[in-house]
């Protein structure tokens, strides 16, 4: 049982007295009689991604570490250290600060950079928070069957991601060019030791179990980093209710189980392993079944073995998927044994153990010249079709209409599906270079011709040219964007010179400040482009179903096409690649990069488990115990500062409060994305409504923002025309940035356009801070 489980919630503090003393008083709590010590305030600082270090923002080189971890940390100034100890030090409204920062998270540093190359995965699990509605929330229809729906794609992109390790080291390097043609052998001595007529393996499963090993190890990897970032995320139980209390306010943000997916992810794990193992395990189960080749011996009873197995293998993929497609994330938390989803994995084990071993007895002599490995074209021409498929099905899932305040999102409810769209793409695009390339290494069939090796199928060869159609519809798009940030500029100029009306003239200033103001307005031409990537996306999918279908030799020309889209994969690749690497080891890439990351990561992982871990699931509990055993342990006042992606923490935090802890809570945003990103893209979770429900259950909520910043904006802008939530405005004015147009007396230098950075620079964030400390009183019984 936990400490607040079991003596009916907290003491409740008595009016005039000291909070904690168990008074049954539940009146009102309001001025401190005289001569009591009042309440301690503590304001909890959750800095964004770019953020100042603890002891930037807290003033003191010399901030202690109060509580935490290598991944999370508590720092105040030493002579706060133990404030709760003296609450006498503290009278007349003085706050206790706190920084709550992350340390090394499981995604973060240069591993961010191997994290992209899962994209797909990444993509797919945004996909997931972008339907018609969230666990507990509205359209429970829909969201249910869009849940299935992505969940089930995800598993596609896992077999797909397999199908290719399949196809570059059984299909072409062991089975087409060791094992089928003498010539490829000879032309590749380091294949040569394959060939069975070359003083090779004399039987086929041998050769065959060399071509797994690199989609063994790829298995491995996945699932140790995926239980691995699992016990750092997932498995961080949130805290516990008292005992009568509730959070029943029905935003799905609020609910119990929202940040506690260890029953899910470990469900997915084990499906996700077991269509792995399945899918190494096809080519062997059809050397068996057929394709000419004949069981040693000639008895049959290898064959009748490995039709068996094969039957087996189907049940075993059936249960896999049905596990996939229930393993929804639940509202409450969830312990509830793991038996089902433990031994799916443990059956796929001794199904490949078979699988191989029964392949041993197939010789190496008995099998035909040239075609591809039994089994493998067939899988990798239908994962497209079942992708296509399921997109298909996203889409009839968006919401019908919208209603009034919570919206369809971005492109009329289609943000989702279109997030879906591009993750398909990608991954058959993933697929299809290297296979290409690999079969032009080892002489396959190009698109002119035949040559040693059967190669690759046709479609495989439209795939290939997606890094080509990228730079194609790249490059007009990054041209159209920056003609637009100038047009915009032009546009802003007025504005300029109205917000710094009176200010001497200076052109080379001004349109310094449009410039930035510009830049800061693409935020909102996101959807646009998303659109037309998804448009392109679409056609390539639909070009290369329609080769599935009906596989027409490619016209003359194709060949050369096909080469430059593989010599381009690479670059493209490493630049990703690269652009994970800045975020970590530039400031200015950590500006752009981080911030897209941090956003995306922020996220549970819904539907793909290999995909980047979520970070919230670490910082949401942390910062909901923190509140919750602070307000317990002393009574007191808490004031939630968050900056940029730390005010969309800071928020999901406060959500999973119950209402008589989050009334004694104020909020102060600054930078924050909350509404103009996570509210467009994600309106099940962050629409007016989800906003709305907080800001009426805070005792005040404040927010900060400029013209001049990418990320952040109004917290109003989906709700009504005055930009207002619940009963007081959210919004202020715009921030000035620059502070100063020209040199002045304070400024004797420019000052510098600070963007999204630097919020606490400004005099209007102490004069907000200082309202909200002065308005923080309960505003009912505790």
């Amino acid at each position: 049982m936990s400490e607040w489980e079991g003596g009916g919630g907290p003491p409740v503090p008595a009016r005039g007295g000291t909070p904690g003393n168990g008074s049954a008083d539940a009146s009102e709590w309001g001025a401190v009689r005289p001569g009591a010590i009042e309440p301690l305030t503590l304001e909890l600082v959750v800095e964004g991604t770019r953020g100042a270090s603890p002891q930037e923002l807290l003033g003191d080189p010399a901030a202690v570490q109060i509580s935490g971890d290598r991944r999370a940390r508590l720092h105040r100034r030493p002579a706060d250290a133990d404030a709760e100890q003296h609450p006498e030090d503290y009278q007349g409204g003085r706050p206790v600060t706190e920084v709550y920062s992350a340390g090394a998270r499981a995604g973060d540093g240069p591993v961010r950079a191997l994290w992209l190359l899962v994209l797909p995965f990444l993509l797919v699990n945004l996909a997931a928070w972008m339907g018609p509605g969230a666990p507990g929330g509205p359209h429970p229809r829909r969201t249910r069957a869009h849940g299935v729906l992505t969940r089930l794609l995800a598993a596609a992109l896992t077999v797909q991601l397999f199908t290719a390790v399949v196809t570059v080291f059984m299909d072409l390097t062991v089975w087409q060019c060791a094992l089928t043609s003498a010539d490829c052998s000879r032309e590749h001595p380091w294949i040569r030791r394959l060939d069975p007529a070359d003083d090779g393996f004399v039987m086929t499963g041998p050769a065959l179990a060399v071509g797994v090993f690199p989609g063994l190890l790829l298995i491995a990897l996945l699932t140790r980093v995926g239980r691995r970032t699992w016990f750092r995320t997932e498995a961080v139980r949130p805290a516990p209710a008292p005992a009568g209390g509730s959070n029943d306010s029905g935003v799905p943000l609020a609910a119990p189980g929202m940040w506690y997916g260890r029953r899910q992810v470990l469900r997915l794990v084990a499906g996700h392993f077991t269509l792995a193992l399945v899918t190494l395990t096809v080519p062997f189960l059809a050397v068996l079944l057929g394709s000419g080749v004949s069981p040693a011996g000639g008895s049959g009873a290898v064959g009748v073995a490995g039709a068996g197995v094969a039957g087996l293998a189907g049940f075993i993929t059936l249960l896999t998927v049905l596990e996939i497609a229930r393993a929804g994330r639940g509202t409450r938390l969830d312990e509830r044994s793991l038996t089902r989803a433990r031994w799916l994995p443990t059956a796929a084990i001794v199904l490949f153990l078979t699988a191989v071993a029964l392949s041993w007895t197939v010789p190496g002599t008995d099998i035909p010249a040239g075609g591809h490995l039994p089994g493998v074209r067939p899988l990798s021409s239908a994962v497209p079709v079942v992708e296509v498929a399921l997109v298909a099905g996203l889409f009839l899932c968006r919401p019908a209409r919208s209603s009034r305040g919570s919206g369809r999102g971005v492109l009329l409810g289609c943000g989702g599906p279109v997030v879906a769209l591009l993750a398909c793409w990608l991954a058959t695009v993933l697929s299809a270079v290297p296979a290409v390339a690999t079969a032009n290494l080892l002489g396959g069939r190009t698109a002119a011709g035949v040559e040693d090796i059967e190669g690759v199928p046709v479609f495989q060869h439209i795939a290939a040219l997606g890094p080509l159609l990228l730079v194609y519809v790249a490059l007009p798009l990054a041209l159209a964007i920056n003609a637009l940030r100038r047009r915009t500029a032009r546009r802003l100029h007025f504005e300029v010179e109205r917000d710094y009306r009176g200010e001497a003239a200076d052109r080379l200033r001004s349109e310094e400040i449009t410039a930035a103001r510009g830049s800061a307005a693409l935020t909102g031409t996101a959807p646009l482009v998303l659109g037309l990537m998804g448009g392109a996306a679409l056609v390539h999918l639909l070009l290369i179903t329609f080769a599935v279908f009906d596989p027409v030799p490619a016209r003359p020309g194709t060949e050369t096409l096909t080469q430059v889209g593989v010599w381009l994969g690479a670059p493209l690749a490493a630049l990703l690649v690269t652009a994970g690497w800045a975020a970590y080891t530039w400031p200015a890439a950590r500006r752009s990069v981080g911030v897209l990351w941090d956003m995306s990561t922020f996220w549970p992982r819904a539907a793909h488990p290999f995909g980047p871990p979520c970070e919230a699931e670490r910082a949401v509990p942390d910062l909901q115990w923190r509140m919750m055993s602070w307000m317990r342990a002393t009574g007191g006042r808490l004031l939630l500062s968050g900056h940029g992606h730390g005010s969309v923490l800071a928020a999901a935090a406060a959500f999973q409060l119950e209402p008589r802890y989050r009334r004694r809570v104020s909020l102060l945003t600054s930078g924050s994305p909350l509404a103009r990103i996570h509210g467009r893209w994600f309106p099940a979770c962050f629409g007016p409504d989800q906003l709305r429900t907080l800001n009426d259950g805070l005792s005040g909520w404040r927010n900060l923002w400029r013209h001049t910043d990418p990320i952040g904006g109004p917290v109003g802008d989906l709700g009504g025309p005055t930009g207002d939530l619940g009963e007081a405005p959210v919004d202020g004015v715009p921030l000035r940035d620059p502070l100063a147009f020209g040199r002045t007396a304070e400024h004797p230098l420019y000052a510098p356009i600070l963007g999204h950075d630097d919020y606490r620079a400004d005099r209007v964030f102490a004069t907000e801070r200082a309202l909200l400390l002065s308005r923080l009183r309960p505003r009912g019984p505790y």
